[in-house]
C-alpha cells in the first residue's frame, strides 16, 4: 500500500487540519509554477534562434575587427610617413 502525504504528516504528529493546510499551500505552490516541458520542436527553433543571434554578433565582431585593422594600417602609414620625412629633411 502506498503511503499518503497525508499519512506521512499525520504521523509526524501534526493534526489532520494541520496536515491538510500544509499539502494545500503545496499544491497550490505547484499549481502556479510554469511545469511545461520543452518539446524537440521547442529546441530546434531555440536552436535556429541563437544560430541566428550568433551570426549577427560574429558579423558585428568581424566588422569592428575590421575597422580597427584600417585604423592600425593608417597610423602604421602615418608613422611611416614621418619617420621618412624626418630622415629625408635632415
Amino acid at each position: 500500500m502506498k503511503t499518503s502525504s497525508l499519512d506521512i504528516l499525520e504521523k509526524a504528529q501534526l493534526q489532520p487540519a494541520q496536515a491538510k493546510a500544509i499539502l494545500q499551500v503545496m499544491e497550490m505552490e505547484l499549481a502556479e509554477r510554469d511545469t511545461r516541458v520543452a518539446t524537440r520542436a521547442d529546441l530546434d527553433v531555440l536552436r535556429e534562434s541563437m544560430r541566428a543571434d550568433f551570426a549577427e554578433m560574429r558579423e558585428h565582431v568581424e566588422t569592428k575587427i575590421n575597422r580597427m585593422f584600417v585604423g592600425q594600417m593608417g597610423i602604421f602609414a602615418a608613422l611611416v610617413y614621418f619617420a621618412v620625412s624626418r630622415k629625408s629633411g635632415h
